[in-house]
């Protein structure tokens, strides 16, 4: 799978359980962009609603998680910051679902975050604002 990006915006790990389950992890680290300006440049991943709000984005080869899309009118479109050939360039800056933090995870601990689980609804990196 290949993609290309204009810009890389909302640079985050994501600590919800959500996240976990979807990348097999203790968080997710993701970036995104608004949804024209990512293109697959070979064929489309394939995707899975794993809730009512996300779609989720994989290899359809090996399976390896991709990003993920939320069914909102103002939504990014994130792919996994691993994925990007060059991830140094993705510094995150803010982290979500932090009620679901795994307790011996200890990193990013001076990146801004806030818990996002009470939010029924809402994409937690959904665009603000």
């Amino acid at each position: 799978m290949r993609y290309e990006m204009d810009v890389l915006e909302q640079s985050h790990v994501c600590h919800c359980r959500m996240c976990q389950k979807a990348t097999g992890g203790l968080f997710a680290a993701l970036v995104g962009a608004k949804k024209d300006q990512i293109r697959w440049t070979a064929a489309p991943p394939e995707e899975f609603w794993s809730s009512n709000l996300a779609k989720r984005a994989f290899c359809s080869a090996c399976g390896t998680p991709l990003g993920f899309t939320c069914d909102l009118p103002d939504a990014r479109q994130y792919v996994t910051i691993g994925s990007l050939d060059h991830p140094e360039d993705a510094p995150i800056s803010h982290q979500y679902g932090l009620e679901s933090k795994i307790p011996f995870v200890e990193f990013c601990e001076s990146i801004p975050g806030e818990r996002t689980g009470a939010r029924p609804r809402q994409c937690p990196t959904s665009s603000r604002t």
